[in-house]
């Protein structure tokens, strides 16, 4: 994989976990809210061996009710 595309998922894996955390979400509240499974969230918030459908991403962005976008800026 390409240099940009690690330091993108490095991004999603920490907007992801500072947005789940700021809204007092767990993990296993975030699935049931989402519907993107535990173990994906999990793999999406390390930032390493995760590589997301843009369905799943959409479906964390409706969870924390943000635009997309916002998942994946630096």
């Amino acid at each position: 994989m390409s240099n940009a595309f690690n330091e993108v998922l490095l991004s999603l894996g920490a907007n992801c976990k500072q947005k789940r955390q700021r809204q007092g979400l767990s993990v296993a509240r975030l699935e049931h809210v989402s519907g993107v499974k535990a173990a994906t969230i999990w793999r999406i918030e390390g930032g390493s061996g995760a590589n997301p459908t843009l369905r799943t991403l959409c479906k964390l962005a409706d969870a924390f009710d943000c635009p997309l976008s916002d998942l994946l800026e630096p």
